[in-house]
């Protein structure tokens, strides 16, 4: 009821803020809610802002929609609207309509066909004489505040706030349909990036959303009051109002690019610079020196050829430079392994005594033919 709304505020505001869906109807088409919106404006003494649906038509006729936010003077007249640029997908608009995805008007039909704004409007209005005065009101009789407003999960991009920053906004307004979230974790998480873009900016924000959570919040990032879910609550505070700009509002993600630009070089510097010899001149694990001095990763037989050619090896005599000395040879070769270039750990092929078996049992036949019969 509009008498309970304006008993709970009270009297002297300066603005009153309604969320996305307060009016589920096309504001400028319906001269009898207009009625209704500016009488209770008008009984409040304070300016309004309020989501709607904005129709428009394109130049051939076509019509389409804009989800606004409305801010009405006590009067009844629209002081301004701004209209969401960041359009939810396959919620308010189809990606690829008029390509990948033309089958998709069939199939859903709870899709609205919206369209994005223009850009970050200003709202301004003028606030309520102060005791004491604010410093800007106090020098300029004609001092108006201007204000910046997102709608729903615009106010999880950082840039899209930063421009209404950068645009010279006193404080910001979300304003918010979270009623599909349901009684989750999501209200609270949507509630909890308002308090990063207060702070990337120095702004303060007030959100008000249909089924929570509403509040106030700081330059700072602090929360100056906070509504439940689900619950009917009017809720009415102070916010400060500020000029003072960011290096973030000023240069947007000027720092960040230049990091991720530093960070590319010197993966890059590390790519392409040769690897230094450790202390001490003990090869890395892995590495092996070549015959220009340089260090290099190896394989486990790559390794094997450069501890052959490495200085100060000494390869053996009898066998080839290239191969290591065969070890089924007498029982004395065998033990200079280590010096044919077998890698120390390496193990020898196990010598095969089949041969040996047969000579046995040929020795065992012959001695056998010289044993007396009795």
């Amino acid at each position: 009821d509009a008498d309970e709304v304006l008993e709970a505020f009270g009297d002297n505001l300066d603005l009153i803020v309604w969320p996305e869906a307060a009016t589920p109807f096309v504001y400028e088409m319906e001269p009898q809610y207009r009625l209704l919106v500016g009488d209770m404006v008008r009984r409040a003494g304070a300016p309004l802002l309020f989501g709607s649906p904005a129709l428009r038509r394109h130049p051939d006729g076509r019509p389409f929609l804009l989800n606004s936010a409305y801010l009405l003077a006590t009067d009844g007249q629209i002081l301004g609207r701004y209209d969401k640029q960041h359009l939810v997908p396959f919620g308010e608009y189809i990606p690829f309509h008029n390509s990948l995805l033309f089958f998709l008007d069939k199939l859903v039909e709870g899709i609205g066909d919206f369209e994005a704004g223009p850009g970050s409007t200003l709202l301004m209005f003028k606030p309520h004489e102060k005791s004491p005065p604010l410093a800007a009101a106090a020098t300029n009789p004609d001092f108006h505040l201007k204000f910046g407003v997102v709608i729903c999960y615009e106010v999880i991009f950082p840039n899209l706030v930063r421009q209404f920053a950068a645009n010279g906004a006193d404080f910001m307004v979300t304003v918010t349909n979270d009623a599909w979230f349901g009684p989750s974790s999501a209200p609270y998480q949507h509630f909890g990036m308002v308090v990063f873009r207060a702070v990337e900016n120095h702004v303060a924000f007030a959100r008000a959303a249909n089924t929570g959570i509403s509040g106030f919040i700081d330059p700072y990032g602090r929360v100056l009051q906070q509504s439940s879910i689900f619950t009917q609550e009017a809720l009415r505070g102070t916010i400060p109002v500020s000029h003072q700009q960011t290096f973030y509002s000023q240069y947007g993600d000027l720092f960040a690019y230049a990091c991720a630009i530093l960070i590319a070089l010197l993966c890059l510097t590390g790519y392409f610079s040769p690897t230094a010899e450790p202390a001490g001149g003990e090869p890395a694990a892995g590495l092996v020196p070549t015959r220009n001095g340089l260090l290099e990763r190896r394989g486990r037989r790559d390794r094997r050829d450069a501890l052959r050619d490495a200085p100060g090896h000494r390869p053996d005599r009898g066998a080839p430079a290239h191969q290591p000395r065969d070890h089924r040879g007498p029982r004395g070769e065998g033990h200079r392994r280590a010096e044919a270039g077998v890698l120390p750990g390496a193990r020898p092929r196990a010598r095969s005594r089949r041969p040996q078996r047969r000579r046995d049992r040929k020795s065992t036949r012959l001695n056998s033919s010289h044993i007396p019969l009795s």
